[in-house]
């Protein structure tokens, strides 16, 4: 039985979404073309107007998408976020540096909170491989500053 287009219209705005959050941010977005040629790997069919329509459906939807114009193509990122990079810095750091917190549980909590960002943002949160005496030197700091 075939996928019915609404169906399919769902899926592909979904898929949108999903990419457009874990893989851009303000310093990688990704092209018109580059989009569409993603889109039918994917098996979805699209043209630059329905990616219009899907992009003006997803800021509709409270979803930030900016368009950018760059020479003669759009490019595509993910504008909004719950935490912005410096934000998500500081909640891994305090994990990372608890001492109530097992190291195991240290490292999926980071790898949790990374997934709040796009993959690139979260290269930088993902660095937080924290040995007992980084935590002290963390904790130490921290002190200081107080």
């Amino acid at each position: 039985m075939a996928t019915k287009p609404y169906i399919a219209n769902k899926s592909r705005i979904l898929f949108l979404l999903q990419y457009l959050h874990d893989n851009t941010d303000n310093e990688h977005t990704i092209s018109t073309n580059d989009l569409l040629a993603l889109l039918e790997e994917n098996g979805f069919q699209a043209n630059r107007h329905t990616l219009r329509g899907d992009m003006e459906a997803l800021n509709s939807a409270g979803y930030e998408v900016i368009t950018e114009r760059e020479g003669k193509t759009n490019t595509y990122h993910c504008g909004n976020r719950k935490f912005d990079l410096s934000e998500l810095k500081m909640v891994v750091e305090a994990v990372a540096s608890s001492s109530s917190i097992d190291t195991d549980k240290r490292k999926e909590l980071v790898g949790k909170l990374s997934s709040l960002t796009s993959k690139h943002m979260a290269d930088q949160l993902t660095s937080y491989d924290i040995t007992e005496s980084d935590k002290k030197k963390i904790i130490k700091e921290r002190d200081d500053e107080r």
